[in-house]
């Protein structure tokens, strides 16, 4: 894949924060267990990585009660332990036995969770107390999935319940997969034993087999929200290279009996975790890095475990740590390699906001510019200077603001060390001052239900709506510049104009006032971006190939494109190099930065740039994203209607009151009916607003899918087939509909 360019940050705009994330700088990042002396550098390859086996037991009864294991099975006797910090084994411990037979695989998990909260939809098991458990036909397989069940101990919740995320490929569901289960109360917490049957993988069980495997127990009460888990990497629930190699065996592999993590606190100090059984008490954990010792602690008694942590400096910038190894006892328990520093710090810094004294003002002097957190961003880059350059609408450089209306900040920021940036900060002045508190409704606000407020009374306590509001859109003028962008939007905005889109309002114009000042001051950077052409276009100069904007979601955001490879279509043409449709599309990926959201003008231009240097079809360009870049799909084609053939939205949200634009694009829209991050809901009113209008769309539904609904959908064949068939002004579909009953009210 070859590469464009990286894209500077645009301003980000009022309506566009619905799916902004926090950097978690705060997190830590399991490692993989290691119980011998072998050399210090983590495995990188899967036949790098340690094999565990797993033994065949007799008499296994799935009842719940593990009197029958006895002490037969594969131990996991410690867990990793994910962020901030490892609690108290009596807050919240687990372990886990594993066997098979010719049944399936045999999972006992006993779990010390004394104040047990599960969770309340049946739709996101994993915020609560559950066990979740993931199986593939290979470490690395293509074929897996995920059982996630919750012990029904919970006095609202009485019974077990069990929920299946079928992740195989579609042409590899001939078995309805299924969870033999049983769970129990006990006098610390619950115990869950499962049977997850072979032939939903095609498994032929016999020694020596190899499959993929990882366990995550989950908590949830007394203000913690924490995991325990078994697998090497995070992401594996997902990713099958990142599960563990479990094999079938006659006899178990040696007990886990010790684990260690480590990350970055808030980027003040490196903190590393160790537990590990109770026998363990008093002796020495160390953290080494090159032969010399970094930090060590010793270990003291935890319940049934033993435990120390090891703070150590942050790495300076540019100094990233390489593997840090921990050793206990004298002996190498575990290889940490961090992520690197440098990388955190700007995906911290991306989110991080520059804010004005007061955003929205109504004095002739203009406000001064730092970030929100000065002393986080000290954390990060160290001290540092701010030069705020300021622009008036008309995009004079101004040192004052004599006119009410819009202005633009462009605050330079220099660190202690590392290049100098650039962050964007839209100001309002307003014709004179105003008491905020004076702030009126005219109308009564209209409360969702969801927030369980009786719309009459919310409708009556005008009073304390109104106080409330006043005191939210005071603040809001020094914690962002949302009021800033809403009403310099209202302000340029003729009257008489109509409920505007969101393309045309107070968020629309502020993408466009932005990009032209960035173009103006050379500040515009186009996006960096993955290509993939086909190999033929190389034999046929001549020919046209359709071409596939693809865009990426929230958590692949940055400057490094390796992270675009992580979902969707890069991730396809990365591991699958004999797919079918490789030959076919032109496949363009372009990257968001850190903290930003994707903006339509800067894919216009990408789409220009793309289609000069490579041998596109103009008739057969076709745009599909997931998240963050589903949204974008629905925004982009709304903005540019005339450039797409088709449009591919996946568990986005659009706006259903610009859809006309949409009326003769076919559209082909997937979602989970399980979302939790983007309710199911968003596509319904999409797809009905399309229906109203007699609009080509086309609407399938994953019922047992979360936010991961893009795996099914970009693994269907039968999608590029359809996308394959579309041309620009020529649609070849005709409305069609998939199932997409909504899930049952809970």
């Amino acid at each position: 894949m070859a590469t464009g360019k990286r894209k500077s940050h645009y301003q980000q705009t009022l309506f566009i924060a619905l799916f902004a994330l926090l950097a978690l700088v705060g997190m830590l990042f399991p490692a993989r267990s290691r119980g011998d002396d072998a050399a210090v550098s983590p495995p990188h390859t899967l036949a790098d990585r340690p094999v565990f086996d797993i033994p065949k037991l007799q008499g296994i009864a799935i009842d719940g009660d593990p009197a029958d294991w006895a002490d037969q099975g594969f131990v996991v006797s410690v867990m990793h332990s994910t962020p901030p910090r490892r609690l108290q084994s009596g807050q919240f411990d687990a372990q886990v036995r594993l066997g098979w037979d010719e049944r399936g695989l045999l999972v006992l998990s006993e779990v010390a969770d004394p104040d047990v909260h599960e969770a309340d939809s049946d739709m996101q098991p994993s915020t609560g107390a559950s066990v979740e458990l993931s199986e593939a036909d290979a470490c690395g397989g293509v074929e897996h999935w995920q059982a996630s069940i919750a012990p029904g101990v919970d006095p609202k919740h009485a019974q077990m319940r069990t929920f299946l995320f079928d992740k195989r490929s579609q042409t590899n569901r001939r078995v309805k997969p299924s969870v033999t289960a049983a769970a129990k109360r006990t006098a610390s917490g619950y115990v869950i034993e499962a049977l997850l049957p072979w032939d939903v993988l095609g498994v032929k069980a016999k020694v020596g087999r190899e499959i993929g495997f990882q366990v995550q127990v989950n908590h949830r009460g007394g203000g913690n929200v924490a995991q325990l888990l078994w697998f090497p990497e995070q992401g594996a629930d997902s990713n099958t290279k990142k599960m563990q190699r479990i094999r079938l065996a006659d006899a178990p592999s040696a007990a886990v009996t010790a684990a260690a993590e480590g990350g970055y606190e808030h980027f003040r100090r490196t903190r590393v975790s160790i537990a590990a059984t109770a026998n363990a008490v008093g002796k020495i954990a160390q953290v080494r890095a090159g032969g010399a010792i970094l930090g060590q602690a010793t270990l003291k008694p935890d319940g049934r475990l033993a435990a120390a942590e090891i703070s150590l400096p942050i790495p300076a910038i540019g100094k990233p740590y390489g593997p840090l190894a921990v050793w206990l006892d004298g002996k190498l328990i575990e290889s940490l390699d961090l992520p690197n520093a440098d990388d955190q710090r700007k995906d911290a810094l991306g989110d991080m906001d520059v804010v004005a004294d007061s955003s929205v003002f109504s004095k002739t002097d203009l406000p001064s510019i730092d970030f929100a957190s000065p002393e986080a961003a000290e954390d990060l880059i160290g001290d540092y200077t701010i030069h705020a350059t300021y622009y008036d609408a008309n995009y004079n450089v101004v040192a004052g603001a004599d006119h009410p209306g819009r202005y633009g900040a462009v605050a330079e920021v220099t660190p202690e060390k590392g290049k100098p940036f650039k962050r964007y900060l839209t100001l309002y002045r307003q014709t004179k001052d105003f008491n905020w508190r004076a702030l009126r409704l005219t109308t009564a606000l209209q409360l969702p239900p969801e927030f369980g407020v009786d719309a009459a009374i919310a409708g009556e306590q005008v009073t304390a709506t109104e106080d409330f509001v006043a005191r939210e859109t005071s603040d809001s003028r020094w914690r962002d510049d949302h009021l800033a962008v809403f009403l310099a939007g209202l302000a340029e905005t003729a009257p008489g104009a109509g409920n505007l889109p969101r393309r045309l309002g107070p968020a629309g114009m502020n993408i466009a006032w932005w990009y032209g000042l960035e173009k103006r001051t050379g500040d515009l950077v186009p996006y960096k971006y993955l290509v993939h052409v086909p190999n033929l276009s190389q034999n046929n100069p001549q020919a046209k190939f359709p071409l596939v904007l693809f865009l990426h979601g929230s958590g692949e955001r940055g400057d490094n494109l390796d992270r675009v490879l992580a979902h969707g279509l890069p991730q396809i043409l990365k591991n699958q190099p004999d797919w079918a449709f490789k030959d076919q599309f032109i496949v363009v990926s372009p990257q968001c930065p850190a903290g930003d959201r994707w903006n339509p003008l800067l894919l216009r231009d990408l789409l220009d740039e793309v289609s000069a240097k490579y041998p596109v079809d103009l008739d057969r360009v076709y745009l599909t994203g997931l998240s963050i870049g589903g949204s974008e799909s629905w925004e982009m084609a709304e903005w540019f209607p005339e450039r797409f053939a088709a449009v591919v939205p996946i568990c986005g949200v659009g706006d259903p009151t610009d859809v006309s634009r949409l009326k003769d694009i076919p559209t082909w829209v997937f979602h989970g009916g399980r979302d939790p991050s983007v309710p199911i809901e968003n596509a319904y009113e999409m797809v009905q607003a399309l229906r109203d209008i007699h609009a080509r769309v086309r609407f399938t539904v994953y019922p047992d899918y979360g936010h991961n609904s893009w795996e099914p959908a970009y693994d269907d064949p039968k999608l590029y087939e359809w996308l394959l068939m579309q041309r620009r002004g020529q649609p070849a579909q005709s409305e069609s509909t998939t199932p997409d009953t909504r899930p049952a009210e809970e």
